[in-house]
């Protein structure tokens, strides 16, 4: 399972080391995405082609959708290093700049810009109240 919070740096080139605790679950060969939020989402070939096969069942009206997720997917595969190119239309998708964070969140791993994270783990800080009201209507 992927979970966990890191941080890290894209170099010039634009390539990201993939932290150590999400290598086993990803493997060597993984899918980008443009994420929700500004993020950037990573599958596992296994969990992205469940997804991909749920996205094209969807109907023509539901085409923003589709051409979010399937149109912004790219493969990639990692280095001896240990590193992916993000390509530049996800780069720009979700504002990367020189620090990052990678999140854990089961299914998939998200990446972020360190202020863009900063700010939206400011939101669960402040409505802990109404994130406990969504966990109860989730029966969690």
């Amino acid at each position: 399972m992927l979970t966990g919070e890191c941080a890290q740096n894209i170099d010039i080139k634009g390539r990201i080391m993939v932290p150590s605790r999400f290598r086993g679950d990803l493997g060597d060969v993984f899918v980008l995405t443009k994420g929700i939020d500004n993020c950037i989402f990573i599958y596992p070939l296994e969990n992205w082609k469940k997804l991909e096969a749920e996205l094209i069942r969807l109907p023509l009206r539901e085409a923003d959708i589709k051409r979010r997720f399937l149109g912004g997917m790219e493969e990639v595969e990692i280095d001896k290093q240990g590193r992916i190119l993000v390509p530049q239309h996800l780069r720009n998708h979700a504002k990367l700049q020189k620090e990052c964070v990678s999140v854990g969140v089961g299914d998939r791993v998200e990446i972020w810009d360190k202020s863009a994270w900063e700010l939206k783990s400011a939101e669960f800080t402040s409505s802990s109240d109404s994130l406990l009201d969504r966990l109860d209507t989730l029966g969690i």
